[in-house]
């Protein structure tokens, strides 16, 4: 009886440690919301706006080419979305809505700031 119980202890306490680091693991991994994204592919074209959110002069940005994405700002919802991405696009920074871009995320990128002087 006492060799069966030692052998049981042992693998009694490495399944209490891995039970234990699972769920400090799952305490401290990132919400299941949480989406990161630093690129996005033009679904449609549509119109990249150099004043900020649908404002300014724009320019016309065609389907098809994936785009880094520097920062996002709340505006104008377009489809349902009201979040904007900042892209670089022909040498200059513009603002083109979520709608138009697949990014992997549904919305928020959580890996990406907040536009300056612009909410997200």
């Amino acid at each position: 009886m006492t060799s069966l119980h030692q052998a049981r202890s042992p693998r009694f306490a490495a399944l209490i440690i891995l039970i234990l680091a699972l769920g400090a693991l799952s305490f401290f991994a990132a919400p299941a919301d949480a989406c990161a994204c630093t690129s996005g592919r033009m679904k449609s074209s549509a119109p990249c706006w150099y004043g900020g959110p649908g404002s300014g002069s724009h320019v016309t940005v065609p389907p098809g080419g994936i785009y880094s994405i520097g920062c996002q700002a709340v505006g104008r919802s377009v489809g349902g979305n009201n979040y904007w991405n900042r892209i670089h696009y022909n040498g200059q920074w513009c603002y083109i809505n979520d709608y138009y871009m697949t990014t992997g995320c549904p919305t928020k990128c959580s890996n990406l700031g907040c536009c300056n002087g612009y909410s997200c």
